[in-house]
């Protein structure tokens, strides 16, 4: 798992990263989409772990908030008549950190398209946007810690004016 690997990372002495994931495109046994990210099947997400028996079998010195600081979670959002808003079709929760824009990114398609280029959508094309702010971030801050960041990008989000539990920290603000 992404904890497992940043534990291993924490042992070897690495302390200055930042793992950027993207939320999930999950669907439940119903076959209702934008689910909350923590319950999704299809994301790897560390947040059932803050309760479980991991710390103890896995994680023994670090906690729940160690993991998170090494951890940026990537919503999907959208622009429509309506303005700019979370995409209700792909995964949002209280763990989600950040969105992006995600429909109709210009993207490679992949060898089962014979590596051609088109448009795709989902939090799998807003987690580069993201990604791409850190570095540029990083390139001029070369001395900030994944921590300060983080704390950057939370505190320059746009505010989405919805519920926390529906906008993390807002948009990204590049």
């Amino acid at each position: 798992t992404t904890a497992n690997m940043i534990i291993g990372m924490l042992e070897k002495g690495y302390t200055q990263f930042l793992f950027v994931k993207s939320a999930g495109n999950g669907l439940n046994n119903a076959g209702e989409i934008g689910l909350d990210s923590c319950y999704s099947g299809f994301f790897a997400s560390v947040c059932l772990l803050e309760n479980s028996d991991f710390w103890t079998e896995h994680g023994e010195g670090y906690t729940y908030e160690d993991i998170r600081d090494h951890i940026m979670i990537v919503g999907g959002m959208k622009r429509d008549r309506k303005g700019r808003h979370v995409d209700t079709g792909f995964n949002y929760g209280n763990d989600v950190d950040i969105y992006a824009p995600c429909r109709e990114i210009y993207s490679t398609l992949g060898e089962a398209n014979k590596n051609k280029y088109g448009k795709m959508s989902g939090t799998s094309m807003a987690t580069p946007i993201v990604s791409g702010v850190i570095c540029m971030i990083l390139g001029i801050n070369k001395e900030m810690s994944n921590i300060q960041c983080k704390k950057l990008i939370r505190n320059t989000a746009i505010d989405l004016k919805m519920e926390g539990n529906r906008q993390g920290w807002g948009k990204i603000n590049p």
